[in-house]
């Protein structure tokens, strides 16, 4: 698995943590390890807004 698909199912999971919450983070201030490559915070920035709108892709069609 990429880093990028590695980090948008991340942002999916914590999109749906936050929605049973009632919360809706900036997605460019998520947390994410310090070491993590630029392609996985995109990532994870693309799954957490995809999966706060509802819409989230499959991961084959993630780039």
């Amino acid at each position: 698995m990429t880093d990028r698909k590695l980090g948008y199912q991340i942002g999916l999971e914590r999109a749906a943590i936050d929605k049973g919450d009632g919360i809706r983070q900036n997605p460019d201030q998520l947390w994410h390890p310090h070491h993590a490559s630029t392609d996985y915070v995109a990532g994870l920035t693309e799954g957490y807004r995809d999966g706060m709108d509802n819409k989230p892709k499959h991961l084959e069609d993630v780039a």
